[in-house]
Order: C-alpha cells, then structure tokens, then sequence
C-alpha cells in the first residue's frame, strides 16, 4: 500500500535530513544522502507527486533563503522548469531541499498534482526537468524560453483550515486566483445531517496552491493552501 512513510521505522525521509539527534534506518539513508552524495552535487530537483490528502496545482517550490546571487541561480532554475507558478517557501530544516541549501547547492523541488496520474502533470515534470537540466548545462540541448510566476506562501490566512469535523465539498479548484471572503468550501456535519452546511470563506486572498483531496475531515484539518504573487524583485529579499 502506497504511504510515505518507512515500514522499518515509521519515519518520513523528506522530514529526517540534518537532525543527529534521530536514527533508525530512514534517517541512516538521508544521512548517506546528505554528507555522500548532495555533498558532490551543484545542482539537485525533488519531484513530488502532492499525496492521497492533498492535490497541489503543478508548481515548483525554491527556498526563499541564500544570499542574492544564490537567489538568482534558484529563480533562473524555476524559471527553466517551467511550471505556471513557483512558491517560495521557508520549508522545514528535516527536508531535501533544506539538505541542498545546507550544501550551498542549486536546489529545486516541485509537486505535480496530487494522489492520481495525470498526463499533463507527467508533462511537465518531464519537460520542466530536462529543460533546468539543460538550462545547467547538463545536456547538450539550449534550454527553452519558459517563465513562471512567484508565489508567496506563510502569510496571514493563507491556510484555510475546517472549524467542523464532516464532509468537505470544495467550490473552487487548484490554480484559481481566490478573493477574500470568497466562499471556498462547504462542511456538511455528520452529526447533524439535518442541518445546513457550514460555508468556508478565505480570510485573504490569493492562487489556490493546494486544497484538500479527500472529503472527510476534522476540526482543523487544512482545506486550502494560498499563494500570493510576488515581485520577482522581491525575492532578492530573502526570508531570513
């Protein structure tokens, strides 16, 4: 059965990288990961596939950290990847991706879709990854011309969460721009089937980067992620 989680030890490997205070088999191999082979690399791409609790808008994902000119070579990458849009995290230190800046290399991960195959999302995870590679000089080929957008995550309403537990019937989609207090979701109680539904607005606005994938929840069980656009001069600040 698909999960993302090791059946040694329980332990996901995209949370386990650079903390010595853990073992176990899974965090064994992301050391060996980390100190042996990202410690060879000036380049790395982490491809991700969202799950079966979440579908993402196809999107690439760079750390929003590094000094300007680190800055440029990620947004160079992201814009060789090609995906509509790119969010800039600050992403947990337990990652691959934090492994990669932790080397000082040019890191890029992205998530194509959610728990499903989807043709377009294989598409772009194959276009998009031979064209950075080729935009790093890997491959013999010119990269093409592509762009993307920027996105914002970690702001201020940008987590849309459920106030009930029930079944979740979303009103919008991955990829569509939301406007504060627009309606993005219904919670219809299973304890109180003869009640109305309860209606979810966004609290701000911004590109649905990820919304919830299956329909029964919890109280505080996310719905929504937002993204707000982001100048790409803007990102030259970084995060910390």
């Amino acid at each position: 059965e698909y999960q993302r989680t090791s059946p040694l030890d329980g332990a996901n490997m995209n949370r386990v990288f650079g903390d010595p205070a853990l073992s176990g088999p899974t965090r064994e191999i992301a050391a060996f990961v980390e100190k042996t082979l990202i410690s060879q690399a000036d380049f790395a791409i982490d491809l991700h596939s969202g799950g079966k609790m979440c579908e993402f808008s196809p999107c690439g994902f760079i750390y929003g950290v590094g000094d300007k000119q680190h800055l440029q070579k990620k947004i160079r990458a992201a814009h060789h990847f090609g995906a509509k849009y790119t969010a800039v995290v600050e992403g947990s230190s337990g990652s691959l991706s934090a492994a990669g800046e932790r080397a000082g290399i040019v890191m890029l991960s992205a998530e194509l879709g959610g728990g499903r195959i989807q043709r377009g999302n294989i598409e772009i995870g194959y276009t998009g990854t031979t064209n950075t590679l080729a935009g790093w000089g890997l491959l013999a080929d010119s990269p093409r011309e592509t762009r993307t957008t920027f996105l914002r995550s970690g702001f201020a309403g940008s987590s849309v969460m459920s106030p009930i537990a029930g079944a979740f019937e979303p009103l919008t989609n991955v990829g569509k721009a939301i406007r504060t207090g627009e309606a993005v979701g219904r919670i219809h109680s299973l304890d109180a089937l003869d009640q109305p539904p309860v209606t979810v607005c966004a609290e701000s606005a911004g590109i649905v980067v990820g919304q919830r994938a299956q329909a029964h929840i919890l109280r505080g069980d996310f719905l929504l992620h937002l993204g707000e656009e982001v100048e790409e001069s803007e990102l030259l600040k970084p995060l910390n």
